[in-house]
């Protein structure tokens, strides 16, 4: 087949062969980007901090505790766990309960789960989340000190 260079009102014509070449490399960008977009990778891992501490007891095991530039915030890559994001917020309320957390609000819809949980001044607003096939908890710290 002859191409010639395209000018006014003129189309290039291809071959067959590199007509389906680029739809080949098409179909694998496309099958790359949307395999990709699900395998975000673990966060992080670090150690709970300070303010924190009190919440030790709630955090299910297999969670993976991110690390986090504000120290008010609290993200859990619940991925070694094999809760729902209903299963997971109750683990977490079932064991601060005990320690003096009463749950003040709850909300929920489609893919997540919030609670609101209050001890004295203290409040720490949990959230469960499912996206791309992974649970990630935030928590939320607002001490009233």
């Amino acid at each position: 087949m002859i191409s010639t260079t395209p000018g006014a009102g003129q189309q290039v014509s291809r071959t067959p062969f590199s007509r389906s070449l680029n739809r080949a490399v098409l179909c694998c960008g496309i099958a790359a980007a949307l395999g990709l977009s699900g395998c975000k990778e673990r966060c992080d891992a670090t150690a709970l901090h300070n303010d924190w501490k009190m919440m030790e007891s709630a955090i299910p095991k297999g969670a993976t505790v991110c690390k986090q530039t504000d120290p008010k915030m609290l993200e859990l890559d619940l991925a070694g766990t094999d809760y729902s994001t209903a299963h997971a917020v109750k683990v977490m309320l079932d064991a601060l309960e005990p320690a003096g957390w009463n749950m003040t609000t709850s909300d929920s819809g489609e893919g997540w789960d919030a609670v609101v949980v209050q001890k004295g001044s203290d409040e720490v607003t949990i959230s469960v989340q499912k996206s791309a096939r992974r649970y990630r908890a935030t928590l939320e710290l607002n001490l009233g000190r």
